[in-house]
């Protein structure tokens, strides 16, 4: 066969260290003396960094689940702040006597208790193995229950839980299939609609006092901060996907290229001159024109 003249400071280095090679002490002089090749250190025969390189592919997948872990640790430090906020806003209507100190306590403590917990376990990789969809799906059924548990505790601020597990919700539309967020729709229907029944009867409204509209505008404002994070959320996916779109076409349009032209001169090959030839036969088919093929000799044709 064709001999390749390979060069490069790779091969110089391989060379050198196979030139360094023979000339240790018990390296075998004839290449068929296996024992005598078998007494050589390993280190030797395979030169330390070389053949323990970890694969590139690997390399990336473990950039990639590193990306992956710090987002979902962001998502659900972002539901500690959230729960924070709201059980900020509690306390406010306990500092303006619409519910009791002991109340606002209690809700806070469970909200950041259960959320700190979810926090905690993402930080350490205990739940790594519930996959995304699934550890969404538990951070939002124990906010649900905690949420509708104290609706029917604080009647007074039915309107307050309500409204949150109308928020949190919408974290579920990033990772949901639809078939999974109509279970969702579902279930929050059944879960709210028991939740009302039950504390219809003590339902109330902080009174319209200065004080508590503010704290309400308070609550609703953050609330649509926490929809703008979603939305947020949405928009970086959307970019993405048009990225991943535009990178496909010309990929797409590359390999077309390469499949009609040859790559060193730019002309058309053999490919495209047989779809063409395959399209204007076809055409002048139905069209009933006369076909035909002309061949030119070019003489001197490396000389053009």
């Amino acid at each position: 066969g064709d001999v390749v003249q390979l060069d490069g400071p790779e091969w110089h280095e391989v060379d050198r260290r196979d030139a360094a090679l023979k000339r240790s002490p018990g390296f075998p002089k004839d290449p068929h003396d296996v024992a005598s090749a078998a007494s050589v250190p390993a280190s030797r025969r395979f030169p330390r960094g070389r053949h323990r390189a970890r694969p590139r592919g690997a390399r990336v997948t473990e950039s990639r689940e590193a990306r992956l872990q710090r987002h979902r640790l962001q998502m659900t430090l972002l539901t500690v702040v959230n729960s924070l906020l709201q059980s900020i806003v509690v306390g406010l209507f306990a500092a303006s006597g619409v519910i009791s100190w002991p109340l606002a306590a209690a809700f806070a403590a469970a909200s950041l208790l259960t959320t700190g917990l979810f926090a905690l376990a993402v930080a350490r990789g205990w739940v790594l193995r519930l996959g995304d969809a699934r550890l969404v799906q538990a951070q939002l059924a124990v906010n649900f229950v905690a949420q509708l548990a104290f609706l029917i505790a604080i009647p007074t601020l039915w309107m307050v839980f309500l409204t949150s597990t109308l928020i949190t919700c919408s974290y579920a539309m990033v990772t949901f299939t639809p078939r999974q967020f109509t279970w969702l729709w579902l279930a929050y229907g059944l879960a709210t609609g028991l939740a009302l029944y039950a504390g219809h009867e003590r339902f109330a409204s902080p009174a319209p006092t200065p004080v508590n509209i503010a704290i309400l505008w308070l609550f609703f404002f953050m609330g649509v901060r926490r929809l703008a994070v979603t939305g947020a959320q949405f928009s970086r996916l959307r970019e993405q996907l048009s990225e991943k779109n535009r990178q496909l076409t010309r990929l797409l349009e590359r390999n077309e290229e390469l499949a009609t032209h040859d790559e060193l001169t730019g002309a058309f090959n053999r490919r495209h001159l047989m779809q063409r030839l395959a399209d204007e036969r076809e055409r002048a088919r139905r069209s009933g024109d006369a076909f035909s093929v002309a061949i030119f000799d070019l003489d001197w044709f490396k000389a053009i």
